[in-house]
Parts: structure tokens; sequence; C-alpha cells
């Protein structure tokens, strides 16, 4: 009986050592995944924040009678940074049936709610911008009925450059296209707010990660 209840210690503890090694692999990955997610988020970030000097020196003319057709156009542009998260160290983490985490469980518990709640709110908002550009594109190609687009090449326009130009004027006075553009503005200053939070996040995690890796390797 003895020789059973050890051997059964034996096994146990086994499992548990093999759990803790399968789980510094994966926690060594998710640092990696961690360090690929703050590239991504510097990059939409700068691209946040160059669009938005952008925006503003576009809406800040006193008259665009200095714009050529082309340049007016890409001023009207709406567009939304799709951040590629990287998961695949916290999801190897969730498919992995480990359940006992042992001297790692504290670092898990943060990078659950890292992954369950920050990096999903921010894909979920990424969701809510894709939704209002496709709305402001919509205005732009459907219900707005004066100008014509010439941005698809190979495909003639009926309008010249002239007359487009004085219709380009004319909608950039209206209150919709520069509120299309104020909108996307406003939320692309929300979006680099949140990134400088996540950037700190990122960072606190990192730290953490690499302390529970040195202690316990």
């Amino acid at each position: 009986m003895i020789g059973i209840l050890l051997a059964l210690q034996v096994n146990n503890w086994n499992e548990a050592n093999k759990d803790q090694i399968e789980l510094r692999n994966i926690l060594q990955s998710i640092v990696e995944d961690i360090e690929e997610n703050q590239n991504f988020l510097e990059q939409a970030r700068e691209m946040c924040v160059q669009d938005n000097k952008r925006i503003e020196a576009f809406l800040n003319h006193d008259d665009y009678t200095g714009f050529n057709r082309d340049s007016l156009e890409k001023g009207l542009e709406t567009w939304v940074v799709d951040v590629p998260w990287r998961w695949t160290g916290y999801n190897s983490l969730k498919e992995s049936g480990i359940t006992e985490y042992g001297k790692y469980a504290e670092v898990v518990v943060w990078l659950s709610y890292y992954y369950d709640n920050s990096i999903t709110w921010h894909e979920e908002g990424e969701k809510g911008m894709q939704e209002t550009v496709r709305k402001s594109d919509e205005f732009w190609r459907f219900r707005q009925d004066s100008y014509e687009f010439n941005y698809v090449n190979g495909l003639r326009t009926l309008q010249n450059d002239e007359n487009a130009i004085v219709i380009l004027n004319r909608l950039l006075k209206s209150p919709i296209a520069r509120n299309i553009l104020k909108i996307h503005y406003r939320n692309q200053e929300v979006t680099i707010s949140e990134y400088d939070k996540l950037e700190k996040t990122h960072n606190e995690l990192l730290e953490a990660l690499e302390d529970a890796l040195k202690e316990n390797g």
C-alpha cells in the first residue's frame, strides 16, 4: 500500500514538473508575442499621429483652390489601422490543459486579463472604427451625388479636373464632409491615448514575465 502511494506521489510530481516545464516554454513564447504586439502598437500609433496631422492641416486651410484633384480626394480619405495582435502563445496556454500554474500563477492571471480584456477591448474598438469608416465611405460613394471619383486608374470619369475641383471645394465647405474628418480625428485621438496606456501595460507585463522566468529558471 505504501509503495503504491509513493508511486502515485512520484507520478503526480513528475506530471506537475512536466506541466511547469511546458508552462515555462509557453510563457517564453508569450514574451515574444507581447514584444511583437508592442512593435505593431508603435507602428499603428505613429500612423494615427501622422494621419491626424494630415487631417488637421487639411481642415485648417482657408480655401482649397491651390489643391489639385488628387490631393483633394486623398484629403477626404479615412481609414483604420488593423493591428495584427499576436495571440499564439496565449492560445497555446489555454489549449495546453494545464490548470495548476504553481509558481507562475500570478503572472498567468495578469496575462488572462491582458488578452481577455485589454486586447479584446482594442479589437472591438478597431471594429467600431471600421464601421464608422464604412459609413463615411458610403456617403462619399453613394449619398453625395455631385462628384465622380477619379481614383481608379483606367476608368473614365465624365467630370474634367476643373469642374471636379470646383465641386470638391463646395463639398469641403459642407458640414457633413468636414464632420466626417473631425469625427475620424477625434476617434484617432482616443486610439492614440489608449495605445499609450497599453504601451505601459506591455512594459509592466514584460517585466513581470521576465522576473518570473528568471526567478523560476
